[in-house]
């Protein structure tokens, strides 16, 4: 009976402790309280914790543009161009379409629908030399494409990078 229960606890701790290591991709973790405005200044974003904002002085395509410590990763928020477009899934197919033209990237994954927070999304997933997820989502009456992309293709680092992107569009105002 003894043993039962013993083994009972031991189970009971590591659910326990396997539940609890998801929060190591929450928002408080992922997310610095710095919140920067974009370069057209029409929405802000929380700056992800150990990554750098820069802006895009060259040809102001990218309204956010961030690059993590270690350098081998970036996020760059731009506007998607829609053509009056209203439905997100189809605006994610083109901004699919236009993609394919890179021949870095030889593997594309189903386009998915996503909610987040209040922003209806939908994302695809690229790789070739890199890994790269691609997110269209709807914010207020515009539509953003976020490309967050990583040359460490560790298992963690995909899922972090997943969960960040995910946590950046939560955070826009």
């Amino acid at each position: 009976m003894n043993k039962k229960l013993f083994f009972g606890s031991i189970l009971l701790i590591f659910l326990i402790a396997g539940c609890s290591s998801g929060s190591r991709f929450s928002k408080e973790v992922l997310l610095s309280k710095n919140r920067i405005s974009s370069i057209d200044k029409s929405f802000t974003v929380l700056v992800p914790n150990n990554w750098s904002y820069y802006e895009d002085n060259l040809n102001e395509s990218a309204l956010v543009w961030f690059i993590n410590n270690s350098n081998n990763a970036s996020i760059i928020i731009t506007r998607a161009n829609t053509n009056d477009l209203k439905d997100i899934s189809l605006v994610a197919e083109i901004v699919k379409a236009s993609k394919k033209q890179n021949k870095d990237y030889s593997t594309f994954s189903k386009t998915e629908s996503l909610n987040i927070g209040s922003n209806k999304s939908a994302y695809f997933i690229m790789q070739g030399n890199s890994l790269q997820y691609v997110f269209v989502f709807q914010n207020k009456d515009k539509f953003y494409e976020i490309a967050s992309t990583s040359s460490n293709q560790t298992e963690y680092s995909k899922e972090e990078l997943f969960y960040l992107t995910k946590e950046i569009i939560s955070s826009f105002q």
